[in-house]
């Protein structure tokens, strides 16, 4: 249960806005460990079937969770702009600008590595 838990504080941390996303990172980690350490309890008790094969997956969720949230690391300017404009739009246009500004900056970054 403890690693569920952990799980899932991760899950909702990488869902805020930065810099505290990379709380989800930490919290991840820290979910490996308790993952593997409950793996370790189960298999040790001679508990196999899909108890083992849940917290395989659940691990290995965690594992993309943390690399994809590590993965704004380099395009993080352009998120911190998102979220700047995201704040203070207060209309549908207004997020739609945002969201188009920050479509461009993408595709602009993902360009610039191209060449």
């Amino acid at each position: 249960m403890g690693f569920g838990l952990v799980m899932l504080a991760s899950l909702l941390l990488s869902s805020v806005d930065l810099p505290w996303r990379m709380l989800s990172v930490v919290v991840g980690v820290v979910a490996l460990v308790v993952g593997v350490r409950a793996l370790r309890t189960v298999w040790r008790a001679g508990v196999r079937g899909l108890l083992v094969a849940v917290l395989a997956a659940g691990m290995t969720m965690t594992v993309v969770l943390a690399v994809s949230t590590l993965a704004v690391i380099p395009v993080w300017q352009i998120e911190m702009d998102r979220q700047h404009c995201l704040g203070q739009a207060i209309t549908v246009a207004a997020e739609s600008s945002c969201q188009t500004a920050y479509e461009t900056a993408i595709d602009d970054y993902t360009s610039s590595l191209a060449r």
